[in-house]
C-alpha cells in the first residue's frame, strides 16, 4: 500500500507537469503563513544534516539543495508551480530562492545561503535534480531541460496538483550543484529562434494571415513575431529589419529578418496582392513593439526622417530568453496607393488632309512653271 501511495503522489505531483509561464505578483516568506509547509535547505556532500546558512569548507565536494513541500491542509492546490532562482556566475555569499506558487494560495518563498570560497561559483550539476515521496529513500530523476533543472528554468516545475492532509504528501526536490573557479564557463544551452510575419487588412478587418488583398487607400498592419524557443537559453543582440516593397507592382512580398551575435539568421515573409498596379506607403509613427500577453498600445519606436527603423538600422534588443513569456511582437502599417493617371487635354494637329497636299504641291509646282514660261519668253 505504502509502495501505491509513493508512486500515486509522484506521478501526480512530480512527474505530470508542463511549461508554462509563471507570474509572481506578489510574495510571502514561508514562514508567515499555514497554507503551505514549505523550506529550502542546503548541505555539502557528505554532511548529515540540511541548514538553510552554510559555509563551505571544501570546494571539492558538491553543494546538494533541497526544497520541502506538504500542503498540511485537506484541500487540493491546482495549477501549482516550483521554480529555483538559481545564483548563478555570483560569488561570495550567495542567495537561492524557491517559489511555490498555486490558484488556491499566494505565491511563497524560501531562501538559502551559501557562502563561497573567495573566487568560487556555483554550476549545477546535469541531471541532478530529482524528487522523494514520503519514506522514499530512492527517488525519481525529473528530467532536465536544455541542459538545466526543471525547476531552473524560468518557468520552473509545472504541477497539475498539490493534494494535502496527509504525512504521504510530503516531498523533498533535491539538486546538487558543484563548486568551481569563476573563471569556469556557466554551461548555457544555445539559442534557437523562430519568427513570423503575418499582416493584417484592417480595413477590410481581415486578422493577421500570410497574405491579403487589398483595395485602393486600404491600411495594412503587419506583424513580426519573434520568439527563442531553448528554455535556458539567451539569444544576444537581436536585430529585426524589414525589407518593406518600394517598386510599384500588384503582388508585394514583404520580408522580415531576424539576426542575432549567436544565432544564425532567420527570414519569414507576407504577401500583398492588388487588382491594379500600385505601392504600399509606410504611415509615418506606427512601428511598435509588444511584449507576451501585451494587451496595451506596445512601445513606439520612434521613425528617423520620415522612416520606421525597421527599414534602416533596425529595431533592436539586447537579448532573448528562451520561453514564451520573453517573446516579442513587432508591428507597423502601410496604406495601398494608386498612382494617378495623368489626362492631358487633346492637342490641335495641323491640317494634313489631301486639298492641303494638293495645294502645297500646287505652291512648289506653279512658281517654277511660272518661271520656266518667263525664260521661254525671253528666248
Amino acid at each position: 500500500m505504502r509502495n501505491i501511495y509513493k508512486a500515486a503522489s509522484i506521478s501526480l505531483f512530480s512527474l505530470a507537469f508542463l511549461l508554462g509561464s509563471v507570474a509572481v505578483p506578489f510574495l510571502s516568506n514561508a514562514d508567515a503563513g499555514t497554507e503551505i509547509d514549505f523550506i529550502k535547505q542546503v548541505k555539502q556532500e557528505g554532511q548529515t544534516s540540511y541548514v538553510q546558512d552554510l559555509t563551505v569548507t571544501d570546494s571539492s565536494k558538491p553543494v546538494i539543495f533541497r526544497i520541502y513541500v506538504l500542503n498540511p491542509t485537506t484541500n487540493i492546490y491546482t495549477n501549482g508551480s516550483l521554480r529555483d532562482e538559481f545564483p548563478f556566475d555570483q560569488t561570495g555569499r550567495v542567495r537561492n530562492r524557491a517559489i511555490v506558487d498555486a490558484e488556491q494560495i499566494q505565491a511563497v518563498f524560501s531562501d538559502a545561503h551559501v557562502n563561497l570560497p573567495a573566487g568560487k561559483k556555483l554550476i549545477y550539476r546535469a541531471n541532478s535534480t530529482r524528487v522523494y515521496g514520503y519514506q522514499d529513500s530512492v527517488g525519481t530523476s525529473i528530467p532536465d531541460v536544455n541542459g538545466q533543472s526543471a525547476l531552473i528554468t524560468p518557468q520552473g516545475l509545472r504541477i497539475n496538483q498539490i493534494r494535502g492532509g496527509s504525512d504521504q504528501y510530503k516531498h523533498w526536490y533535491v539538486f546538487f550543484a558543484d563548486i568551481v573557479n569563476t573563471s569556469v564557463p556557466t554551461p548555457k544551452p544555445a539559442p534557437s529562434m523562430e519568427m513570423k510575419k503575418e499582416v493584417n487588412n484592417l480595413t477590410a478587418n481581415s486578422g493577421f494571415v500570410s497574405s491579403v488583398s487589398a483595395a485602393k487607400g486600404d491600411v495594412l498592419e503587419y506583424r513580426i513575431w519573434v520568439h527563442n524557443k531553448v528554455v535556458g537559453s539567451t539569444a544576444q543582440n537581436l536585430v529585426v529589419k524589414d525589407e518593406l516593397p518600394v517598386a510599384e507592382g500588384q503582388t508585394f512580398v514583404n520580408k522580415a529578418i531576424v539576426s542575432g551575435s549567436n544565432f544564425t539568421t532567420i527570414s519569414s515573409t507576407a504577401n500583398v496582392n492588388t487588382a491594379f498596379v500600385g505601392r504600399l506607403e509606410y504611415v509615418p509613427n506606427t512601428t511598435r513593439v509588444f511584449g507576451h500577453a501585451d494587451n496595451s498600445e506596445g512601445s513606439l519606436v520612434a521613425d528617423v526622417s520620415g522612416k520606421s527603423k525597421l527599414f534602416t538600422t533596425g529595431v533592436k534588443f539586447d537579448e532573448m530568453k528562451g520561453c514564451f513569456e520573453f517573446e516579442k511582437f513587432v508591428t507597423f502599417r502601410v496604406k495601398v496607393i494608386k498612382p494617378e493617371v495623368k489626362e492631358f487635354p487633346p492637342q490641335e494637329l495641323p491640317n494634313t488632309g489631301p486639298s492641303a497636299g494638293l495645294f502645297a504641291l500646287l505652291g512648289s509646282v506653279v512658281p517654277a512653271g511660272f518661271i520656266l514660261k518667263k525664260f521661254r519668253t525671253k528666248i
